[in-house]
């Protein structure tokens, strides 16, 4: 049966649940269809031109945000839960820029591999080291009864296996702007340095879209992490990637150079 031959109120069913990801492919389908999806598309432009672009931060003082903690967004998607598919499906640029984030991220595993239209992204390294704690927390298989978790509670980085997909988890392949933010610490200098492990060789599988990469690298920051952003800046060069160190803590986000 084809599809317009439907009753209205089978196709008004179908149409609620293209949303977000095939409603406007669905909506150009013909003139009936279209005139059924009318009274949709108001709700349709508002919810994809708000999640194409999110800033997910604490500025409890400014009314412009209106979600600012992981909180807010679950009520949200609770009241509206067609929400999470357009976060999903539409986000194109993304920044998380959250102070203070000692104590607030517990041990787990971060997926961002569904945010199919995302472009730019940024993120603090402290969450790039969650999905680094727990990989080597999970016992090896060969060894069901050990971890890679010492006795002080201090992680092996360097005993993490190479195919453990911590960037493609945390960047999606279609990015092509990267901004990581980091006090330049020796903790974050072993994110960097698992994050981008052999980076040069896996770039065009794991990230071929991936233009620009912005790390911050202080005055202040510490040996170890200025080590890696040199080793770091020797990798990306050698695979046409245009690496930002930045000489400062920036409270601007969101500043790119090229346009990609």
């Amino acid at each position: 049966m084809a599809l317009t031959r439907l009753p209205t109120e089978l196709l008004d069913n179908i149409i609620t649940h293209t949303l977000a990801e095939g409603f406007e492919g669905v909506a150009l389908t013909c003139r009936r269809i279209y005139a059924l999806c009318t009274p949709f598309i108001e709700r349709h432009n508002t919810l994809r031109s708000h999640f194409s672009s999110f800033n997910y931060c604490h500025q409890w003082h400014d009314p412009s945000y209106t979600i600012r903690t992981a909180f807010d967004l679950i009520t949200r998607t609770a009241v509206e839960p067609i929400v999470a598919r357009y976060v999903g499906c539409h986000i194109e640029e993304l920044s998380v820029s959250i102070r203070e984030l000692r104590g607030s991220i517990t041990l787990g595993r971060v997926l961002m591999r569904g945010f199919q239209r995302l472009r730019k992204s940024e993120l603090p390294l402290e969450i790039a080291g969650c999905n680094i704690t727990a990989a080597a927390a999970r016992p090896a298989a060969t060894m069901p009864n050990e971890s890679l978790v010492d006795g002080d509670g201090s992680t092996d980085y360097h005993e993490l296996e190479d195919e453990e997909p911590f960037i493609g988890d945390l960047v999606p392949a279609i990015v092509s702007q990267l901004s990581l933010l980091s006090p330049g610490t020796d903790d974050h200098a072993k994110v960097l340095d698992v994050m981008f492990r052999h980076f040069a060789a896996k770039k065009e599988s794991t990230l071929p879209a991936l233009k620009e990469i912005q790390l911050p690298c202080p005055d202040s920051a510490d040996d170890a992490y200025k080590e890696q952003c040199t080793r770091l800046l020797a990798e990306t060069e050698e695979v046409g990637v245009y690496l930002y160190l930045k000489l400062w803590l920036a409270n601007v986000t969101m500043t790119w150079i090229g346009n990609y």
